[in-house]
């Protein structure tokens, strides 16, 4: 906007465009002057977008085209080069005719065999690691028939836990489910028209690792089961556990459950390396094993968090170890 300047007090005013002509009061002094023509102002270019890209190169002379040369003619070239070739190739004939047709033919005996690349050893095959998907029906019929349902008959009460056959009449379970006074009985294949109860004597165990081997008086020899061990069990694996949860409340027969490995725990206040269970076990269970889906035991199931899905059981190292210090 344009600025002018009062005739009376030289005030200066800045004068919207289009007002040249009209008379207005002087702001300072108060008098009427008249404001000089204005010149017009060019009216602003409108554009479609609010903002325009530049173009980034800029323009380049174009610069002459060179003057294009006359082409070769490479026939003759070609033909000279051809020939030469082919006198080279038919030399190299002849000379291979004369020297190597000279020598005689090989022999059998002066063939050598051909080098026979070795095979790369096959990986061993893990036969503990969680195998997953559906365990076979003989594995299964196995281990049900190798796990037995144990009854302590105290002077007061009687409690109940779970165990597994190791060897012909000896059975592995938990020190805290015969470690009290009172008569142990074993029943093979619990539930079914085969059962049958033994009774059964404390041979060994050890406190601190909560575990016990009972002698079966007169039982048969049934599938025994391996213990394995723990070495290649990872978190997310499949395993089984088998017992009798809840003792004979929920009834005679066995309770087979899938569950996950959620955790391998070394050590901790009960100085044992244990296999922490997604779920899987409940009271009774004490005792059972817990296997891989060939059929080894992994483990023996010992204690939960009420309330939880976190399950335990004595790692089949600790059993390896213990059945080792058992004297027959």
């Amino acid at each position: 906007m344009p600025v002018v300047h009062c005739p009376s007090c030289s005030q200066a005013l800045t004068v919207a465009d289009g007002l040249g002509g009209t008379v207005i009061d002087c702001p300072a002094c108060r008098k009427p002057m008249t404001l000089p023509p204005m010149p017009a102002v060019a009216a602003a270019p409108a554009f479609d977008h609010p903002f325009v890209v530049p173009d980034p190169s800029p323009r380049r002379e174009r610069e002459p085209t060179p003057p294009r040369e006359r082409p070769t003619n490479w026939t003759p070239v070609a033909l000279v080069g051809g020939a030469g070739f082919l006198g080279m190739v038919v030399v190299g004939v002849v000379v291979w005719l004369v020297v190597g047709g000279s020598k005689p033919a090989p022999t059998t005996k002066d063939k050598q065999p051909e080098a026979v690349k070795a095979a790369p050893p096959k990986a061993k095959s893990d036969p503990l690691a969680a195998t997953g998907g559906r365990m076979d029906d003989a594995t299964l019929a196995r281990i049900k028939k190798a796990t037995v349902y144990i009854r302590v008959t105290g002077p007061k009460s009687i409690s109940s836990g779970s165990g597994f056959f190791v060897e012909k009449g000896l059975v592995v379970t938990n020190y805290h489910v015969i470690g009290h006074e009172g008569k142990i009985e074993v029943v093979t294949e619990s539930g079914t028209p085969q059962a049958r109860t033994f009774l059964a004597h404390h041979k060994f165990h050890d406190a601190a690792k909560d575990l016990a081997v009972i002698e079966v008086e007169g039982a048969p020899a049934p599938d025994t089961l391996k213990v394995g061990d723990t070495l290649n069990l990872r978190e997310t694996h499949e395993v089984y556990t088998f017992g009798f949860p809840l003792g004979e409340r929920l009834g005679q027969e066995i309770t087979v459950n899938k569950t996950t490995v959620s955790s391998i725990r070394a050590g901790g206040d009960r100085q044992r390396r244990e296999v922490q269970l997604n779920g899987g076990l409940e009271r009774g269970n004490s005792g059972g094993p817990v296997t891989d889906a060939a059929g080894r035991v992994v483990g023996v199931a010992v204690s939960g968090v009420a309330g939880t899905t976190i399950n335990n059981a004595i790692a089949a190292e600790e059993v390896t170890l213990f059945l080792s210090r058992y004297e027959r």
